[in-house]
């Protein structure tokens, strides 16, 4: 359309020559053969003319006979508006959307379109990160020494295995409290009134506290003591009526009247002894109680719990190359306070209590190159001991005047002598089943974990193509 409009707007610029011009001005030949005409008569072709849109005119008629009157005419050609048509376009676009032609449309989605291609591109090529743990098989070793920790020394003595360190404490209490597991019968002793009866001639005097038997094995025992005399005839025994408690507490106690006893060492046949009435008082019952075992776990636990935040505390006031030795926490009870005693009637124990602890330091740096030394002759050709797979248990042996004799067990693992940052660059922008693949070549390998972030899907899930975002780590595999 504006195609259309343009040549018509130059249409308009066209001028009509006043003299009709006819065709044997403008080079024709009419009636005559075109080589005999002089080369002068074709001098008149106009150098240069214009191919103007042609004009609506009549159509010429007789045009041998009446030749076309000659008119002059100029062409007049306005240069494009290119700023108005800029500013026309812009003016249209920004006023509505639609009206942009479809061609620089699809120009401005092309551009756009490649700027999100372009800026996907980097983050995919640039942003992810990866690490790759590389499992292998370690060589372990396990060996027993004897190492030496003096509080008095700031000296590293290898030859002697001794190391310099420092005592360090921190006071610590605490309170907790626990349920009672001992249980504790209690209940009334059963009392009644009995006489006592003797079938010999001599008189017998029985103490206070003197033991009377019923039932095979229920004890009882005079309250006040007795004065029997001798029989008074063979039929006729002498006796006395004194006041009798059970031994122990319970309802097995109650024995009705007419119950007869053994008194004492004596035989039932000369001297025994006869209730007067029921025996009535007595019960018994179940109630939770204190144990022995009921305290020393309590302190256990407390003493553990004190412990632990003793190594938290200590943890905070040493530095981060320094290692405190555990197994040389040792606690001191300053005060300690149960809120019953053994035996005592309570579902609840607690216990108060305030402690000293104090715990061997030394650095980290003199503990594994004193290690490295003692294990110098046992690391084989091609793997290196790395401080991070050393783990060393002590026991404290003895103490003397500041120098402490500590026997350490140390475990470690032996890996391959590994470069991860060759590692790396044979990895970079690989799929990971192809890193993989060339992973199984490494000394020892027997599995990789790989994770990289984010995860793309597919083909584009590969390892980072920036090799300072790849972080490669060789673990023991356990």
């Amino acid at each position: 359309e504006e195609s259309i409009l343009q040549s018509s707007k130059e249409l308009e610029n066209l001028e009509i020559p006043e003299k009709q011009i006819s065709v044997q001005d403008i080079g024709f030949v009419v009636g005559e053969d075109i080589k005999r005409t002089t080369p002068m008569e074709s001098e008149h072709v106009p150098t240069h003319q214009p191919e103007p849109e042609p004009l609506k005119q009549e159509p010429v008629q007789g045009l041998a006979e009446e030749p076309l009157k000659k008119k002059k005419f100029k062409l007049k050609i306005k240069p494009p508006n290119i700023k108005g048509k800029i500013f026309g376009f812009l003016d249209r676009f920004g006023k509505n959307e639609k009206k942009v032609p479809k061609q620089k449309k699809l120009i401005i989605l092309g551009i756009g379109v490649l700027v999100v291609l372009i800026s996907s591109f980097s983050f995919w090529w640039f942003y992810p990160s990866a690490t790759v743990t590389v499992y292998v098989s370690p060589r372990t070793l396990d060996k027993k020494t004897t190492i030496y920790i003096d509080t008095n020394s700031s000296e590293v003595n290898t030859s002697k295995k001794t190391l310099p360190g420092k005592l360090v404490e921190v006071s610590e209490s605490g309170e907790k409290t626990t349920s009672t597991t001992g249980t504790k019968v209690v209940g009334d002793k059963s009392t009644g009134v009995v006489e006592i009866r003797n079938g010999t001639t001599p008189p017998i005097k029985l103490s206070e506290g003197s033991k009377l038997f019923a039932g095979g094995d229920l004890e009882f025992v005079l309250i006040e003591s007795a004065s029997v005399s001798g029989k008074l005839s063979p039929l006729l025994p002498g006796t006395d009526v004194v006041k009798v408690e059970a031994g122990s507490i319970g309802a097995e106690y109650n024995l009705a009247k007419d119950e007869t006893f053994k008194v004492s060492n004596y035989l039932r046949a000369d001297v025994d002894a006869i209730s007067t009435s029921d025996f009535s008082g007595g019960s018994s019952r179940e109630m939770s109680a204190v144990s022995e075992d009921d305290m020393d776990s309590l302190l256990e636990e407390l003493e553990e719990e004190l412990s632990g935040m003793a190594e938290s505390d200590l943890g905070d006031q040493i530095s981060s190359d320094s290692y405190l030795i555990k197994e040389s926490v040792e606690l001191t009870t300053i005060s300690r306070d149960f809120s019953a005693k053994e035996g005592d009637e309570t579902d609840t124990l607690k216990l108060s209590l305030e402690t000293k602890v104090s715990a061997l330091v030394i650095s980290k740096e003199d503990l594994f190159n004193l290690v490295k030394n003692i294990l110098a002759n046992d690391v084989p050709d091609g793997y290196v001991l790395r401080e991070n797979q050393v783990k060393i248990v002590f026991s404290v042996k003895d103490e003397d005047d500041g120098e402490y004799e500590l026997e350490a067990r140390i475990e470690s693992n032996l890996l391959p002598e590994i470069k991860t940052e060759d590692i790396a660059d044979k990895i970079v922008g690989k799929l990971p089943s192809i890193a993989k693949d060339f992973l199984v070549s490494v000394p020892g390998y027997t599995r990789v974990e790989i994770r990289i972030k984010p995860s793309f899907p597919g083909k584009l899930k590969t390892l980072p193509h920036v090799v300072k975002r790849i972080e490669v780590e060789i673990a023991a595999e356990r």
